[in-house]
């Protein structure tokens, strides 16, 4: 998967210490934001600034990624199936798709479902 998002990945751990992962992840073509909008300090504590969509059908992994992602401040929408994530309507800024979704549907096809349906 990761070769198919043209990703890469690093690994630190120190022993009895912890760990830390890291994506890196290609910039997207397309629209560009205003830098203004993004640094703007009102906009950041009184407006949602991104809708997430995250789609795993872990319901403790959609719990923690509901509680990190409100802390910054974006608007969240958590589904645990293929098919109710086709059922929002909000178009989001950015997806969080688990692979493995059950029922033998995989992310990378929901997004690209999404992707026919949506833009």
């Amino acid at each position: 998967m990761q070769e198919a998002l043209n990703l890469t990945s690093n690994l630190t751990s120190i022993p009895n210490k912890g760990s830390c992962f890291s994506v890196t992840i290609p910039l997207a073509e397309g629209i560009v934001v205003a830098t203004e909008k993004i640094l703007s300090k009102e906009n950041y504590i009184s407006t949602p600034q991104l809708t997430v969509w995250c789609i795993d059908d872990d319901i403790n992994n959609l719990d923690a990624m509901r509680t990190l992602i409100q802390k910054w401040q974006c608007q969240v929408h958590c589904v645990s199936s293929y098919d109710e994530c086709l059922n929002l309507t909000e178009q989001p800024d950015l997806l969080l798709v688990d692979y493995q979704l059950g029922n033998k549907e995989n992310g990378l096809t929901l997004i690209e479902t999404l992707r026919n349906q949506i833009w």
